[in-house]
């Protein structure tokens, strides 16, 4: 895997962990929807340091680490007990997400 399918895989996930759209996302990093969806498909060629900064401090992220972990803020039990556990439902959807879009337009073995 690129860095930037990388990188890619973990903005995905941290959007779906606060439940937001591409298009939110990109409204809280002032940038386009299309561009969201081309950093998260690993697509987005020469991402400029600008753009980075932006979706980083969009997600709140302050450190980046490619091997992404669980969020270090803890969800409490009610949430847990209201919604399960949302780190989970986002890289299960995240990685469903993208072996899609990486399927997409290859013909199903026969």
């Amino acid at each position: 895997m690129t860095v930037d399918q990388l990188f890619g895989r973990a903005i995905l996930r941290l959007r779906l962990y606060f439940g937001w759209s591409q298009r939110e996302l990109g409204r809280r990093a002032r940038l386009h929807q299309s561009t969201i969806s081309r950093v998260e498909a690993g697509k987005q060629a020469g991402l400029s340091l600008k753009r980075l900064f932006a979706i980083c401090r969009a997600l709140r992220v302050v450190d980046v680490d490619l091997v992404t972990r669980k969020p270090s803020v803890p969800p409490t039990d009610l949430e847990i007990m209201l919604s399960g556990d949302r780190w989970a439902r986002a890289v299960a959807t995240a990685d469903r997400k993208l072996l899609a879009s990486r399927n997409a337009g290859r013909k199903p073995d026969e």
